[in-house]
């Protein structure tokens, strides 16, 4: 009976770590899961429906290997899930900034370049449908970043909706029709 014990106390040592563990990821799947979540945040600007789901698909993998429940939002398992909200916070030197800075420039460049592409080769939609487009695609930054995939998937269907009846191809990035003042979040 005492070797029992002893075997028993053996057993419970070894697996009191991994059970305390539960829902928290290891260094190197947090790195994993970072690199994921920053692309998924990229995709879902860009609008790569494609890329975003295999992005979700990686990173809930990561989840469910550490028994971190489903609907947890992803930016909350993230390590620099309010990265996006405080880029200045998060530079910790002046040369980090300036970096950071420089990025910042080329990003309002390219919104420049891509608002003169928008305002030249957007079908043009009625005001209220573009008013409700933009609605539309505001509240699903917004799911997105919240990881609510049952809204995701409603607005979608309503910005497609839109995209029909107007006989915009079903692959057209909803970024190259929003407005280019719609509020992004």
């Amino acid at each position: 009976m005492k070797r029992v014990l002893q075997v028993a106390a053996l057993l419970v040592a070894f697996a009191l770590p991994a059970f305390c563990q539960n829902g928290r990821l290891s260094a190197h799947d947090q790195h994993e899961f970072d690199e994921a979540y920053t692309k998924w945040v990229k995709d879902s600007r860009k609008n790569d429906r494609d890329d975003v789901r295999k992005d979700e698909h990686k990173m809930q993998d990561i989840m469910q290997r550490n028994n971190i429940p489903a609907d947890v939002p992803f930016d909350r398992v993230a390590t620099n899930g309010n990265r996006y909200d405080n880029d200045r916070d998060r530079y910790n030197d002046q040369g980090q900034y300036d970096n950071g800075q420089g990025r910042y420039d080329n990003d309002r460049r390219d919104q420049e370049r891509d608002r003169a592409y928008y305002e030249s080769n957007t079908p043009r939609l009625s005001a209220d449908d573009q008013h409700e487009f933009d609605q539309a695609y505001s509240k699903w930054v917004d799911d997105i970043r919240r990881n609510d995939r049952d809204d995701v998937r409603k607005d979608e269907r309503r910005m497609q909706d839109i995209m029909a009846r107007y006989n915009i191809p079903s692959d057209v990035p909803y970024d190259r029709i929003v407005s280019p003042n719609a509020e992004r979040r």
